[in-house]
């Protein structure tokens, strides 16, 4: 069963906006480059982190999870959103939508659940940057792996809280839109200030969190670096130790910053919207500014994160030489080898060792002896010849 749906966006104060196509062309083309950008870079990210050999193991496993996830959202679910809204438009659909497209399926709700576990994910990271800092006696047993696990979990624990409390209708709900695509938008019956607490615990609020906790970190290493200088024995191995560990809080003090002012319009507009608000090809561009925000962020750790960056020139270099080992081989099997007869002159001095090292009692040079031997040429990466030449004593 299909029907015809208008595809325009009507407000309260009787503005109309139609999704023209040179709007959706607008829109879709940067959408598309950022896409690739953001895939790539997170993928860099994984290869870094996983490379890396500086990080400590509980670190290391809180990164390369917030890495692996982060990419995941970039190279799965932010393109099938893309797709969904713009087979929504006049342009791509004919102006006709199927029924089924208005119904908010598990694929937006796995959407926003891997989106909420990518914030959560960098709150993770930054308690245990403040515990390397602060609680410096306790960080031995916190960067255990299973106390990164159990990290790990909360992460996804609090991401399926609250998708599965949104998709109950609790103070929130899932508002299918006329592009085919869905939203999250505060429940008509809940106050304002209630209604929008889980959407900003979704997208800002971990990400402002983060940026507390980062603050707080800078906070104390400043104070324990001034104190350490001052003192009359200065510890030139806490000063390193701690300008170490401050790298990876610097990371990730910018991006949270980063990714919370990226989410924070979207989140107040999700907040203002009611049911008779539906969204315009503004909400689509607040989506490609989600994806700009995730190809920045992996580059912001490359960009403060020096073991990183050569973690990443190493594991490129290797996969060059796998590469140039592989194509050689391949051509070695193609092109076989050939072999061509070519006379080559030796003296039969030249092949019998030196029977002293005194210079005046060598042995006396005996005349040249012809050999004909086959001379192999090999084809590509070889400049060296072989020569096989037969016993010397065939010829005494």
């Amino acid at each position: 069963m299909e029907m015809s749906v208008p595809l325009t966006d009507s407000y309260t104060n009787g503005t109309v906006l139609s999704a023209g196509s040179k709007n959706v062309i607008g829109w879709l083309i940067p959408c598309i480059f950022f896409h690739l950008i953001s895939t790539g870079a997170n993928l860099s990210l994984v290869i870094a982190v996983c490379a890396d050999r500086t990080c400590k193991p509980g670190a290391k496993l809180l990164i390369g999870h917030m890495a692996i996830i982060a990419f995941i959202f970039t190279a799965v679910f932010q393109p099938l959103h893309t797709y969904r809204t713009i087979t929504g438009y006049d342009h791509f659909r004919n102006s006709t939508i199927r029924e089924s497209s208005y119904r908010c399926d598990w694929t937006y709700k796995m959407h926003l659940g891997v989106l909420t576990a990518v914030g959560w994910s960098e709150v993770s990271l930054a308690i245990n940057r403040a515990v390397a800092i602060g609680l410096p006696h306790l960080y031995p047993k916190f960067r255990d792996t299973r106390v990164s696990l159990t990290f790990m979990l909360a992460t996804w624990s609090i991401a399926g809280v609250l998708v599965a409390l949104s998709a109950a209708g609790v103070k929130v709900m899932f508002l299918p839109t006329a592009h085919g695509t869905c939203i999250l938008s505060p429940a008509s019956s809940q106050p304002l200030p209630f209604g929008t607490l889980p959407i900003f615990a979704m997208h800002t609020v971990p990400y402002l969190v983060s940026v507390v906790i980062t603050l707080m970190v800078f906070l104390t290493a400043y104070l324990k670096i001034r104190t350490n200088r001052s003192s009359t024995q200065p510890s030139a191995s806490l000063d390193r130790l701690l300008q170490k560990r401050l790298v990876i809080a610097r990371a990730i003090f910018v991006s949270a910053l980063w990714c919370f002012v990226c989410l924070l319009p979207k989140s107040i507009i999700l907040a203002r919207l009611s049911m008779s608000t539906p969204p315009s090809l503004l909400f689509d561009w607040l989506r490609a500014l989600t994806v700009f925000q995730y190809a920045v962020n992996p580059l912001i750790f490359f960009a403060i994160c020096k073991a990183y960056r050569r973690a990443l020139r190493r594991s490129l270099g290797y996969s060059v030489m796998l590469c140039c080992f592989l194509c050689r081989a391949r051509i070695n099997q193609i092109i076989p080898f050939q072999a061509n007869e070519k006379e080559v002159k030796i003296t039969s001095s030249e092949m019998l060792p030196r029977m002293t090292k005194h210079p005046r009692q060598r042995e006396p040079t005996t005349p040249a002896v012809i050999l004909t031997t086959p001379v192999i040429r090999r084809p590509f990466g070889h400049s060296r010849q072989t020569y096989v030449l037969p016993s010397i004593a065939e010829y005494l």
